[in-house]
Parts: structure tokens; sequence; C-alpha cells
């Protein structure tokens, strides 16, 4: 699940100032579903590239075991799509998808991996570990069954220039509401 917060050093109360002025702003809705409908481009972008979009790293290839096992179970199976569950939750609303929009507030993410894993890693030492945590930070012990370590995979890594959208839509928006436009 997505959630940010920031704090300022703000001797000068210009944060609170802003924080009074964002509070007048009223309802953040259409500048938040914008930003959820930039977030699931960005993660199209990022799976049909195995992770090499915008600045960060392929995905690590997998390892022997693991893939000879994935091989059998899920022929032709991208990294990260054994079932494709993970994609598809993560690339629009619906299905294991998160997402909440509130006046103030924008919850995006997915569901998958808080249970015992997808396919047959259930049987795996690995899977009393969240499969989230998995991909996300990898396995740095020797896990046999599943082939040795697993490195991180993060299916979710923001980068500058995502960030930087975000923001501008978020200022597009402001300078709508004070200017009184649609």
């Amino acid at each position: 699940m997505l959630q940010a917060s920031l704090t300022f050093d703000d001797p000068t109360g210009a944060v609170d100032r802003i924080g009074k002025f964002l509070d007048r702003m009223g309802d953040w809705r259409p500048a938040l579903q914008e930003i959820a409908t930039d977030f699931y481009a960005e993660e199209t972008k990022v799976f049909n590239s195995q992770g090499a979009h915008d600045g960060r790293p392929r995905w690590d290839e997998l390892g022997p075991l693991y893939s000879k096992w994935k091989g059998q179970e899920y022929p032709g199976r991208p990294i990260l799509e054994c079932t494709g569950a993970l994609r598809r939750s993560l690339i629009g609303p619906g299905g294991a998808g998160v997402l909440k929009i509130e006046k103030r507030k924008l919850t995006i993410g997915t569901k998958v991996g808080t249970g015992t894993g997808q396919g047959r890693t259930k049987n795996w030492n690995v899977a009393r570990l969240h499969q989230g945590e998995v991909h996300r930070k990898g396995v740095f012990e020797n896990v046999p069954q599943a082939g040795g370590v697993t490195p991180a995979r993060p299916p979710l890594t923001f980068t500058q220039n995502q960030k930087n959208r975000w923001a501008m839509i978020l200022a597009k928006h402001i300078v709508r509401d004070v200017a009184g436009g649609p």
C-alpha cells in the first residue's frame, strides 16, 4: 500500500501557511485520480520492461532451479508474472488492486502477496515471508527449494520524474482551484 508523509524543518512558518492554503483548496479527488492514472501507466511500462524503465534497473534473472520450475509450471511467463495477478493489480484498478480516492487521500497498491504466495511457492520456506517483501527486498538466505538466494525485484519504485509529474498534477489543480476554473 502506498502512503507518503513529508516533514519539514520550517522556522519561517511557510509550510504551515501552505498547509492552511491547501486546507482551503477543497476536494483533491480530480488531482488524485489523475495521479492514479499516471501510476497505472508507469507500472505498465515497468512490467513491460521487466523493471528497466525511467532509470530503474532491469529485474535480475531467475535462478536456475526456479527458472526450470517456472518454465514447466508457467511456460513463457515473465519475471514477477507466474499468474499475472500482481501485474494486473498494479496496472489498473480492480481485481486484487487497491484504489481508494478520498477527498484528500489516495491509497493505491495491491493485495497480491499478502497470503502464502503465488502458485506452488506456497510449499517453499520462503512463502512464510510476505511475498511483496520478497520482491521488494529479496531473500538473502539460501532456500534450496527456491533455487537459493532471491534477489530484490521491486515492482514499485518511484522515480524523481514520477514524483515531479505528480507534483505538477497537484500544482495544476491548485491553480485551477484558486482561479475558480474547472
